[in-house]
């Protein structure tokens, strides 16, 4: 697929962000044959882990909440952080750390980008992780070097966290903000002299519609985003 000649320059400048959704996943591998969990392969991976296969035709948040009162919060979150333990990215997840990103945010829990930071040695940057508000972007002077990977929704290296859950259940989604109110600012504001791409969401997501819905309201006059 041809990309947009714009959006091209607005790589080569540097003026690109990346919001990775569980679509980026795709092509990358688990130990031990493991599926990768698209779309609902994750809902799926709960349902036969703490459920015995049932309300497999509900959704993730409904299963997940379900999970949660059978068993517990932090028993299902060790559950996920297991799962993606090990993740392998696929040669072209490789292919990241060699451009010059404006910021990477993602919904997703793995540590796929981490990986691929880690294994390129002449990468353009250096990730700093951020996953709540107590680390306070604004404050963090990042050089030029250093690219700030952005988890809105956790992470699987933080499941025993009760104040920064991995956002599962209808609740969570609803306050998905707390403790990272100033992460989702950091991206409003980028949005103004910034274009995000957005990589592996889906338009009938909820909550991908919400995040698009509050860019166009916070950054109305803001650059174009794919």
């Amino acid at each position: 697929m041809a990309l947009p000649h714009a959006l091209v320059e607005r790589i080569k400048a540097g003026r690109v962000a990346l919001f990775l959704g569980a679509g980026a996943l795709f092509g990358a591998t688990l130990p031990s044959n493991k599926a990768i969990p698209l779309g609902s392969g994750l809902r799926d991976l709960l349902c036969k882990r703490f459920l015995n296969n049932e309300y497999s035709d509900d959704s993730l948040a409904f299963v997940s909440e379900m999970a949660i009162s059978a068993y517990s919060l932090q028993e299902v979150q060790s559950y996920i952080a297991e799962y993606f333990n090990g993740i392998v990215p696929a040669p072209f997840h490789l292919e990241i750390p060699k451009f010059k990103w404006n910021a990477i945010f993602t919904t997703n829990y793995d540590r796929l980008i981490e990986t691929c930071y880690e294994k390129i040695t002449d990468r353009i940057q250096n990730v700093v992780i951020f996953l709540s508000d107590a680390q306070d972007l604004e404050k963090n002077s990042l050089s030029e070097s250093c690219i700030p990977l952005i988890k809105l929704h956790g992470c699987v290296t933080r499941t025993h966290d009760e104040n920064l859950p991995l956002i599962l259940t209808t609740d969570q989604y609803n306050d998905h903000k707390r403790n990272r109110e100033g992460l989702f600012k950091y991206l409003y504001e980028l949005a103004y002299k910034n274009t995000i791409v957005f990589v592996g969401h889906s338009l009938q997501d909820s909550n991908i519609r919400a995040v698009l819905l509050d860019l166009e309201k916070e950054a109305p006059n803001g650059e174009r985003h794919y």
